[in-house]
């Protein structure tokens, strides 16, 4: 009876080596804890590898840098984000940025519909009036190079202005997950991974050409979440393949998004008064100055 009992008990215990995952029930409910309480944290830092592993980018030429970014996030004040290039701020919906020469630049994704050629990029560049390329003919001055650094500046400024942060996109996670597997390794760290559910797949599934309107979505990903060995959040990764279409062109986008985060309630974040008064003129713009019709005058 005793070794009965024995048995028994072994057959109910989870089996557990240092290189097999254990399924255990509870395991979701693990993940939505730690992603409450990132959504409940008023201050933390992340670093972010955003890379798109799409064919060749997911655009004509070769595959685009991964992008880097460092956010020091403020629920009650703002973001602060910083690239290699650009440094940036986000209050709401708000976002200026600067490349460093002391002036902050409001910036606004491109309205659907809108043309994904940024502001002095291929369409100022392209065939001029002579027939050739530029506005003389040659190669102008925001031809060539100055069209590609161009695209890419007005991509990245669009990742930063509509990237999801992680205290939002986490928030619910736990209700967005199936197939979550937790591994505890030997230091006390944990390992999950899971299935996401579309929805939060396709928040990560990066900017879009000029905002254009995708058809026909379908999202698949995956996610893989660290614990440190006090149990607080480490790291997110999150893989994920967007299909659909756009301008009646069947399009494949697969991404993948990398999280750590630090300093989780103990980040300080300061808002300078220029950046403060820049975010809060990106809040209410001044109307554009009228100006008559040509043809007409002043009387």
């Amino acid at each position: 009876m005793f070794l009965s009992l024995i048995a028994a008990a072994l057959i109910t215990l989870p089996l557990q080596n240092d290189d097999t995952p254990v399924v255990q029930p509870d395991a979701a409910n693990d993940v939505a804890a730690l992603g409450a309480a990132l959504a409940g944290a008023k201050t933390y830092t992340f670093e972010a590898t955003l890379r798109d592993d799409s064919p060749r980018g997911g655009r004509r030429g070769a595959a685009l840098e991964p992008l880097e970014v460092v956010g020091r996030v403020d629920r009650e004040s703002a973001v602060a984000l910083q690239t290699s290039a650009i440094t940036a701020w986000r209050r709401g919906e708000d976002f200026v940025h600067s490349t460093g020469d002391g002036t902050w630049t409001p910036f606004a994704p491109p309205a659907p519909g809108a043309s994904d050629a940024p502001a002095g990029g291929r369409r100022q560049g392209g065939r001029g009036a002579q027939g050739g390329r530029g506005e003389q003919g040659g190669r102008g001055e925001q031809g060539g190079r100055g069209d590609r650094d161009a695209r890419t500046r007005d991509r990245t400024l669009q990742t930063l202005a509509t990237m999801p942060l992680p205290h939002d996109a986490f928030a619910a996670i736990g209700a967005h997950l199936s197939d979550v597997v937790r591994t505890t390794n030997d230091d006390g760290t944990e390992h999950y991974t899971a299935t996401l559910a579309p929805e939060i797949a396709l928040l990560f599934a990066g900017p879009r050409r000029g905002n254009r309107a995708w058809t026909d979505t379908t999202a698949t990903g995956q996610l893989a979440l660290a614990t440190d060995a006090q149990g607080q959040l480490a790291s997110v990764t999150i893989t994920s393949t967007t299909r659909g279409s756009f301008e009646e062109r069947e399009f494949e986008r697969a991404m993948t998004s990398a999280f750590t985060f630090r300093d989780i309630g103990s980040t300080t974040v300061t808002l300078d008064d220029d950046v403060r008064a820049a975010l809060d003129a990106a809040a209410n713009p001044a109307p554009a100055p009228f100006t008559l019709p040509d043809g007409m005058s002043d009387l």
